[in-house]
């Protein structure tokens, strides 16, 4: 965008000037803005402070389009969006997240309905939604959060820079690798498992996992990692930051 000859601007929460993502975004020529977003925050005062600095930061840029993605900013940056009058709305839906996978117990459930109706209200003057699960698309319009007549689609994934990421060719050693935060929603606990199976016939196969702890009530608990790492069915790598010489090894 930024080649062509387009101002590029981005507003995320913790951009800390020492850090990687700030650097690499300033050398590229994009203009950053830190804004107050509380990823699991539940508090409204915090959310509303959210949303008016997002109207305040939006009427600053006079932006011509504006994409937003996960569930708050989706949400607020629509909303703050069609009060500011911008033009081109639109949305990246790139998972449902754990509030539509756990509804058993009354406060998830009202929390699911009120992000439908959240998710309704974004949705009312956006240009397109874009998302990257058909079943995503199917589920939002059987609940009405978007109809067939809304324009929406589903695009293959965020993308990869095949100029960073190149061919390799295969390790002589067959290696599994999942990238992923540490919580049973991503399927930890299924890859462990299957690892377990398919080690009992095929010993010599690695099953590599790299990812961080996330802090919520569904992550994977440190004694049961431990003990994937002590059999031997895991071979924990943590967090890492240049990702590609792990995924060309696997």
């Amino acid at each position: 965008l930024i080649a062509r000859g387009l101002k590029v601007s981005v507003a995320a929460p913790k951009m800390e000037k020492n850090s990687k993502v700030y650097k690499e975004l300033c050398k590229k020529g994009v203009n950053i803005y830190e804004i107050p977003l509380q990823r699991k925050s539940m508090n409204p005062f915090m959310d509303i402070y959210l949303l008016l600095t997002l109207i305040r930061l939006i009427k600053k840029i006079r932006p011509k389009y504006v994409l937003s993605y996960t569930i708050k900013p989706v949400v607020y940056g629509s909303i703050a969006s069609r009060f500011s009058g911008v033009p081109n709305i639109y949305c990246l839906i790139t998972g449902l997240g754990n509030i539509f996978i756990r509804d058993k117990k009354l406060k998830h459930k009202l929390l699911k309905s009120l992000v439908i109706k959240m998710y309704s209200m974004a949705f009312l003057r956006v240009n397109k939604v874009f998302f990257q699960n058909s079943d995503d698309q199917k589920l939002f319009e059987q609940l009405g959060v978007i109809s067939k007549l809304n324009a929406s689609i589903v695009v293959n994934g965020s993308g990869v820079d095949t100029l960073s990421f190149l061919p390799a060719s295969f390790p002589k050693k067959i290696t599994f690798l999942l990238i992923a935060r540490l919580l049973k929603s991503k399927g930890i606990k299924e890859y462990a498992n299957a690892a377990i199976i398919i080690k009992k016939k095929y010993p010599y196969v690695k099953f590599q996992l790299v990812g961080w702890y996330d802090g919520k009530s569904d992550s994977i608990s440190k004694h049961e990692l431990n003990g994937w790492i002590s059999s031997g069915t895991i071979d924990y790598l943590g967090v890492i930051e240049d990702i590609k010489t792990v995924i060309s090894n696997c």
